[in-house]
């Protein structure tokens, strides 16, 4: 549940964000959302390069990472340390 709220949250950032690209809001907010947007592509498209062999993440993965960040690549860690633990048993 917590983490669908999470979902929803980033989901509203970078929604919030595109449409500042596409219909600019007031001179401050559309500063900060650029910045904002510059940020989110920087982090996620390092965190999606740092995991994508760690997590084993494939195309699908890898747009899942982008767009959802941390919230994603934690919830993959999780399944795949839950699949190994299973098959080492």
């Amino acid at each position: 549940m917590m983490n669908m709220i999470r979902r929803l949250l980033m989901a509203g950032v970078w929604a919030l964000c595109l449409i500042n690209l596409v219909r600019p809001l007031e001179a401050p907010l559309e500063n900060l959302f650029y910045i904002v947007l510059g940020v989110l592509v920087v982090l996620h498209g390092l965190q999606v390069v740092l995991f994508s062999k760690v997590l084993q993440l494939d195309l699908a993965g890898k747009v899942d990472v982008f767009i959802f960040g941390g919230i994603a690549a934690n919830e993959r860690r999780k399944a795949l340390l839950a699949k190994m633990e299973k098959e080492s048993r």
